[in-house]
C-alpha cells in the first residue's frame, strides 16, 4: 500500500468516522422535524465509496483485474441506487458517473487499454457528482426550512468534494479548503443541535456550491505523488519499511580459466631455469572471482529481477533475504542488450515482493529512493531526485537503453536494486554509474520499470527476449534535415532505409518518412523508436504517424518477429560470407580487454569461403564494417544482406589467438 494512499485512507476514515458520529448523534428533533424523518435519510459516505475505490485501484495495480472490476461495479451500483431517488439534473449526472464506472469496470475486466490515470479520473468524477447531488439536496432542504436535513446533506457534499480533490491529484485550493471547512463547521453545529440562523447556512451552502462547480473544470494530474502534503523524511521511512523485505543481497561466484603465460616456454631449459619453473606446467589456471549485487523479488514464487552483469557467467549464486535466510539461485534468463536478468530461489513460504510503478509518468525533479547492498553493506537506503529521463547510449550505444538519470547515491553492489518513488513503487532498476574515480559522483542510471517488467516477463515465459521488428533503419533528425522537411521541432526518427518485404515495407513506409509517433506514443529520436518497436509484442497491429512531403499521414503496421528474421538472414550470411556469427560475450570482452561488447564473434566458418581463404578462424571477432563499428548480430546481418553481389567490403577484426587487430578486404559472394 502506498504511503500517500495510507495518508489519504487515514484522512478519509477519520472524516467519515466524524461524519458518521455526528450523523448518528443527531437523532433529536431539529427545527420542527421528527427523528423518524431524519433516520430515513440515506447518504453515501465518502468512506464507503473511497474504500471501494482504494480496493479497486490496489487490485488493478496488482493485475487482479476481475476483483478490481467487481469492486468498481459495486461503487457504480451505489450511485445508481441513489440516482433513482430523484429525476433532476444532479441525479442524471450521478447516473452518468455510474455508467462511466461500469464502462471502466468492463475495460479492466477485458484488459482493454485502461490506466490508473483513467480509473482515478472516473473516481474523481464520482465524488464530484455526489458533491453536486448532495449540495442540491442541501439547497432544497434550506428552502423547505428543513435545516437538520440541510446539515446532513451539506456535510456529505463537503466531504465528497474533499475526496474529489484527493483523486484529482492536485492540492486543495485555498478557497475550496475554506469553503469545505466552513461547510463542515456549520453542518457540525446543526447536527449537534445548535440553533443557527437560516441565512448563515444559506451563505455557507452558496460558498461550497461555487467550489463544487470549479471542481467540474479540474483535470487530474498524471503524477499524483506530488499532490499531497507528505513529510519526505516520513515518506522515505515508510518506503524503506515496505520495500527492504523484497530486496535481496546477491553474491555470485565465477570460475575463470586464465592462460599460463609461461606455458609456451616450458620446453626452454634456460628460461625454465631462470624463472625456476617446473618441467610440467598446466596450460591454464583456474581462479574464482566473487562479486556482489542486488535483486528485486518480483513475485511470491521467488523470481528475482537483477542486472545481467551481476549474474551472467556465474557458476554459483547465493541469495540472502532481509531476514537473513539464504538460498541458492538458478538463472532463468538474461538479456545483455538491456542489462537485465532473472534468477529464481525456492523458498518454503510465499515471499514479499515489490510493486512496479509506471516509469512513463515520472518527472524530472521527482524525489526517489534507492535501496541496495553497496560494497556488501546490506539494506542501504539512499535518496535523491530524478535528474533526467531518456538517456540513450550512456553506457553501450548498441544496447536498448532508455535510462533514468538520478543523483541518488549508487555504488558498486547497488546494481540490480530498485529505484522507488515515494509511494514505494519501483520505477527503475539501478544499473550503472558514470564515474572517473570508480565511486559515485552524482550520476547514476536506472533501467525504466516499464522496460524491466516487459523483459522480466519475457525471460520468465520464454527464457529469452522475443523482440518486435519493423524492418527499417532510422536515424536522428538534424536541424538542417528538419528544416528541409518543413518541421519546426527536432523530434522524430528519419527513415533511412526500408528492407524489402519487411513489415514497414508492406505497410507503405518510405525512405525519407519521418516517424512522429508509434503506437500513439510520441517518438523523440531513432533510439526511442528502436526501443518501442523492440518492446512491442510480435503480431500486434500498431498505428504509426509519419511526416511525408510536409503532411502527416497515418499508417498501420503489423510488428514482425526479429528472431525469425535473424534465422532467415543468418542463412543469407552463410551463403554470402560463408560464416556463422554470435554476440560477443562478457568473457570475450574480459579476455581481450574490450571496453564494450560491440562486434560479432565467428562461431562457424567455411575454410573455402571468402573469409576462410583469408585465414579467418572460428573465435575471431569482427569489430567494424566499412569504417563503422558493428553494433550487434542483427545490424551486421541486415547490412551484409543489403549489399549487392560482388560488393567489396572492409573489415576490422580481432585475432582470437593473439588479441591483435587488423584490416581485411573481402568480396561478398
Amino acid at each position: 500500500m502506498k504511503l500517500i494512499k495510507i495518508i489519504l485512507i487515514t484522512c478519509s476514515i477519520f472524516l467519515a468516522t466524524t461524519v458518521s458520529a455526528v450523523w448518528s448523534d443527531s437523532q433529536q428533533t431539529q427545527y420542527g422535524e421528527s427523528s423518524d424523518k431524519q433516520a430515513q435519510i440515506k447518504i453515501i459516505t465518502p468512506q464507503e465509496l473511497s474504500q471501494l475505490f482504494y480496493k479497486a485501484q490496489g487490485d488493478f495495480l496488482a493485475n487482479h483485474t476481475a476483483a478490481a472490476a467487481e469492486t468498481i461495479r459495486k461503487a457504480a451500483n451505489l450511485l445508481e441506487q441513489e440516482a433513482k431517488l430523484s429525476a433532476d439534473d444532479p441525479a442524471k449526472l450521478l447516473s452518468a458517473s455510474a455508467k462511466e464506472l461500469k464502462d471502466a469496470a468492463l475495460q479492466v475486466e477485458t484488459q482493454s487499454e485502461v490506466s490508473d490515470l483513467n480509473l482515478r479520473r472516473a473516481f474523481r468524477r464520482a465524488h464530484h457528482a455526489l458533491a453536486l447531488y448532495y449540495h442540491d439536496k442541501a439547497t432544497k432542504s434550506i428552502l423547505k426550512n428543513e435545516i437538520s436535513k440541510a446539515g446532513e446533506y451539506l456535510m456529505a457534499a463537503a466531504s465528497h468534494l474533499e475526496d474529489a480533490w484527493h483523486w484529482s491529484g492536485r492540492r486543495v485550493g485555498e478557497a475550496s479548503q475554506s469553503a469545505i471547512n466552513s461547510a463542515k463547521d456549520i453542518s457540525h453545529k446543526i447536527l449537534t443541535g445548535l440553533d443557527w440562523a437560516i441565512d448563515e447556512v444559506n451563505t455557507k451552502t452558496k460558498d461550497l456550491g461555487r467550489e463544487i462547480n470549479k471542481m467540474g473544470k479540474i483535470e487530474i494530474m498524471d503524477q499524483h505523488a506530488y499532490s499531497f502534503h507528505a513529510d519526505i523524511s516520513t515518506a522515505i521511512v515508510e518506503v524503506a519499511k515496505k520495500t527492504i523485505p523484497a530486496v535481496a543481497h546477491i553474491q555470485v561466484t565465477e570460475r575463470q580459466e586464465i592462460p599460463n603465460p609461461f606455458w609456451p616456454y616450458q620446453k626452454d631449459p634456460s628460461f625454465r631455469q631462470y624463472f625456476n619453473l617446473p618441467k610440467k606446467m598446466p596450460k591454464q589456471f583456474e581462479r574464482e572471482l566473487v562479486g556482489v549485487g542486488t535483486g528485486i523479488i518480483i513475485n511470491s514464487e521467488g523470481y528475482i529481477l537483477t542486472n545481467n552483469h551481476v549474474v551472467d557467467g556465474a557458476t554459483k549464486i547465493q541469495v540472502t533475504l532481509s531476514d537473513g535466510t539464504q538460498y541458492s539461485a538458478t538463472v532463468i534468463g538474461v538479456d545483455p542488450k538491456t542489462d537485465l536478468g532473472v534468477i529464481k530461489i525456492s523458498a518454503e513460504k510465499p515471499l514479499p515482493y515489490v510493486t512496479f510503478g509506471n516509469s512513463d509518468e515520472i518527472q524530472v525533479g521527482q524525489w526517489v529512493v534507492a535501496i541496495g547492498h553497496p560494497r556488501g553493506l546490506d539494506q542501504t537506503v539512499t535518496q535523491g531526485i530524478i535528474s533526467a529521463k531518456h538517456r540513450h547510449g550512456a553506457i553501450d550505444p548498441s544496447s536498448y537503453s532508455d535510462f533514468i538519470q538520478t543523483d541518488a547515491p549508487i555504488n558498486p553492489g547497488n546494481s540490480g536494486g530498485p529505484l522507488l518513488d515515494l509511494y514505494g513503487e519501483v520505477i527503475g532498476v539501478n544499473s550503472a554509474i558514470l564515474s572517473e574515480s570508480g565511486g559515485f559522483e552524482g550520476i547514476g542510471f536506472s533501467i525504466p520499470s516499464n522496460m524491466a517488467v516487459h523483459i522480466a516477463n519475457e525471460l520468465i515465459d520464454h527464457g529469452k527476449v522475443i523482440r518486435g521488428w519493423l524492418g527499417l533503419n532510422a536515424q536522428d533528425l538534424t536541424p538542417d534535415l528538419a528544416k528541409s522537411f518543413g518541421m519546426k521541432i527536432l523530434k522524430g526518427a528519419l527513415v533511412a532505409d526500408v528492407l524489402k518485404n519487411g513489415p514497414a515495407y508492406s505497410s507503405g513506409i518510405h525512405n525519407g518518412d519521418v516517424i512522429l509517433s508509434f503506437d500513439n506514443i510520441e517518438i523523440s529520436d531513432s533510439t526511442s523508436l528502436r526501443n518501442k518497436v523492440a518492446n512491442t509484442p510480435v503480431g500486434k497491429m500498431v498505428n504509426i504517424t509519419v511526416m511525408r512531403n510536409g503532411k502527416e499521414q497515418k499508417l498501420s503496421v503489423k510488428i514482425g518477429n526479429m528472431e525469425a528474421l535473424n534465422k532467415s538472414l543468418a542463412e543469407t550470411l552463410k551463403n554470402r560470407l560463408r560464416i556463422g556469427i554470435e554476440p560477443v560475450s562478457k568473457k570475450d570482452t574480459e579476455n581481450f580487454g574490450m571496453t564494450l561488447s560491440n562486434g560479432v564473434k565467428i562461431n562457424w566458418i567455411d575454410p573455402n569461403g571468402p573469409l576462410g581463404k583469408l585465414g579467418f578462424e572460428k573465435g575471431d571477432i569482427l569489430l567494424a564494417l566499412n569504417g563503422r563499428p558493428i553494433q550487434d548480430v542483427q545490424s551486421f546481418i541486415e547490412t551484409i544482406a543489403a549489399f549487392p553481389h560482388h560488393q567489396k567490403i572492409e573489415l576490422i577484426a580481432l585475432d582470437h589467438k593473439t588479441g591483435q587487430t587488423g584490416y581485411a578486404k573481402v568480396e561478398i559472394s
